[in-house]
């Protein structure tokens, strides 16, 4: 059972060195990522359906300021459930970034001595965990709250001349709610009607292969592997940020991908676009990591070359949803790092 303990272990993997006030480049908008009911570190029975994941954020920096990492742990699973639900009914794909990013501060806050415990804390998934936060999950029902966090820090928040709604049309919380508990396996999947033959089972987990390049956070751990059955091309559409290590440098990009199975992986294309112009990143993905080349075709850096080793994570849930993190360099030397979510058609 899984509760998605490991990916977020893995999410807080990721970070750098912290960032300083001065050195990162702010993309704000009023209510973007805003707490308006934080939590200290308590237990789940002190969350209710009108906390925001960025109320439960709250709780988890001081869980950690505490030391007390259990706690921080179940906050911080239950606010990324909060979290999927509420990017199935925000419509800008962009907005989606905010429960990354949220767990992007909370590793920047964090000192390695910290991230150590935190890995420690993730990993004991007892039995017991895992029921205490099922049980909150059911009690506390689907979120009550406008996702007004979420909304305002997407491109949509940035653009006030867009009349578009900020949620999607049409939208069945009672089915996204479902598909929570079923993706945290708190409740068993839905029994498919008879026209609709059951899925395959997964396919056993296939061991990453051996790499020289830098490490993507260890982040190779925390992923599940991929189904077969969900191997169809996509095109996906990503907005992300990336870091440099060096001078704390912050950019937001976004990738416009292809994804077409290949044995045991993918191959991936497509153009991105950040401060420094268009590029193309290219490359294979095995069942388990990435290794893409990253090429400007424009722009004061036209000509360079990155590499990029990524690990991917794949959801169904309603939409074909994408999160793609970890460390990018040049010439085999590690320079920073990345995260991006979207959804791809398929």
């Amino acid at each position: 059972m899984d509760l998605g303990l490991k990916p977020l272990v893995g999410l807080l993997g990721l970070m750098v060195a912290p960032l300083s006030a001065q050195d990162t480049v702010e993309f704000n908008t009023p209510g973007d990522l805003e707490a308006t009911m934080p939590l200290g570190c308590v237990g789940l029975d002190s969350v209710t359906s009108e906390h925001t994941p960025a109320d439960m954020f709250a709780g988890v920096h001081e869980c950690v300021r505490r030391e007390d990492y259990a706690a921080g742990v179940n906050l911080l699973v239950v606010a990324r459930a909060y979290g999927r639900f509420d990017m199935e009914r925000v419509s800008d794909v962009s907005a989606h970034e905010a429960i990354g990013m949220l767990a992007f501060q909370l590793g920047n806050a964090m000192t390695e001595a910290q991230q150590e415990a935190w890995a420690i804390a993730a990993d004991d998934g007892d039995a017991a965990r895992r029921a205490e936060i099922c049980n909150a999950l059911q009690r506390m029902g689907p979120p009550g709250y406008y996702p007004h966090y979420m909304i305002q820090h997407g491109l949509d928040a940035m653009q006030p001349w867009n009349t578009d709604s900020a949620l999607v049309a049409d939208f069945d919380p009672e089915t996204a709610w479902t598909t929570v508990l079923e993706g945290y396996e708190c409740i068993p999947p839905s029994v498919p009607s008879a026209d609709q033959p059951a899925p395959p089972p997964p396919a056993a987990p296939q061991p990453a292969p051996s790499s020289g390049k830098p490490s993507a956070g260890e982040w190779a751990r925390s992923k599940p592997a991929m189904e077969d059955s969900r191997q169809v091309p996509m095109n996906c559409a990503m907005e992300g940020v990336w870091t440099q290590e060096s001078d704390g440098q912050v950019q937001m990009f976004a990738w416009e991908s292809t994804w077409v199975p290949v044995a045991d992986g993918w191959t991936v294309s497509g153009p991105i676009h950040d401060a420094y112009g268009a590029t193309e990143l290219s490359g294979i993905c095995t069942r388990d990591q990435c290794e893409l080349e990253q090429i400007y075709e424009q722009g004061d850096l036209a000509g360079q070359s990155y590499q990029w080793v990524l690990e991917y994570e794949i959801q169904r849930t309603g939409t074909v949803a994408i999160e793609v993190r970890g460390s990018w360099g040049q010439n085999g030397e590690a320079l920073g790092g990345f995260y991006a979510t979207g959804v791809c058609d398929v």
